[in-house]
C-alpha cells in the first residue's frame, strides 16, 4: 500500500531529494514550500504542493488538512527545518519552542498536528475493535463494552454470572489496548483496570488490574 509523506521545505535541498525519492518509489508527497516550483516534479500527480509560511500556523493546519482531504492520511512526517526540543506534547508551549528558534516552533507544530490525526484513526479502530467483540462467537456474552477517554478504565457488561475460558482471558486484550493506546498518546499508563459485570443485577463477575502481572514477575 502506497505511503504518504508529508515533508516541509520540499522546495530545494534535502527536502527536494526526499520528495523526489519519495515519489520515484511509488509514494505519495504532501510537499509544504514557500513558494511551489514550475517543474516536472511539483506536476507530479503524487505530490500535493502546498503552500506553507512557517511562522504561520493558520496555513500550518490548513495544509496537513489538506493533505489529509487529498491523501486520506500521512504516514511519515520529514521535518525538514528548525532545531529540535525534548519533551512531551502537552508539557512544551509554543511560546517556549519559538523562543528558541521560530522554525522549531513549526517543527513542533506539524507533529502535533500529525500526532492529533494518528490518535483519532487509533481511538477509531480501538472503538470499532471492542464494537465487534460483543455478542459475536468468541464472546458470546459480552453485550457492550465502556471504557473511560484514554482507555484505562474497561467495564465489559454479560448475560452470565460466570465467564468463560476466553472471557476470561480477554483481559489480556483489554490490557493491550490501553497500553498500546496511551504509549502511542505519549501518556504511559500506570494501570489499565477492567470490571467484567452482570448485566441483570450489576454484580461485578470478575475485576483485574495489570498491575497484577508485573506483581506475578
Amino acid at each position: 500500500m502506497d505511503k504518504v509523506w508529508m515533508i516541509t521545505g520540499a522546495g530545494r535541498g534535502l527536502g527536494r531529494a526526499f520528495t523526489a525519492e519519495a515519489v520515484k518509489n511509488g509514494d505519495k508527497v504532501i510537499a509544504a514550500v514557500r513558494k511551489v516550483p514550475e517543474d516536472a516534479l511539483f506536476r507530479n500527480e503524487n505530490i500535493l504542493p502546498v503552500r506553507m509560511d512557517v511562522t504561520d500556523r493558520a496555513q500550518i493546519s490548513s495544509a496537513v488538512e489538506k493533505g489529509v482531504e487529498t491523501f486520506g492520511k500521512i504516514d511519515y512526517l520529514i521535518n525538514n527545518a528548525g532545531f529540535g526540543m525534548n519533551g512531551a506534547f502537552e508539557e512544551i508551549t509554543d511560546e517556549e519552542l519559538r523562543t528558541l528558534n521560530e522554525d522549531g516552533s513549526v517543527t513542533y507544530i506539524m507533529t502535533r498536528a500529525q500526532h492529533e490525526e494518528m490518535m483519532t484513526e487509533t481511538r477509531a479502530a480501538i472503538e470499532e475493535s471492542l464494537a465487534g467483540m460483543s455478542n459475536n462467537e468468541d464472546f458470546p456474552n459480552f453485550t457492550s463494552i465502556d471504557t473511560n477517554a484514554d482507555y484505562t478504565e474497561f467495564t465489559v457488561h454479560c448475560t452470565t454470572e460466570e465467564l468463560s475460558l476466553t472471557e476470561s482471558f480477554s483481559v489480556l486484550g483489554f490490557y493491550m489496548i490501553g497500553g498500546i493506546y496511551n504509549a502511542f498518546n505519549g501518556t504511559p499508563a500506570d494501570n489499565i483496570h477492567v470490571v467484567f459485570m452482570n448485566d441483570a443485577t450489576g454484580a461485578v463477575i470478575s475485576e483485574s488490574n495489570s498491575t497484577d502481572m508485573a506483581d506475578m514477575g
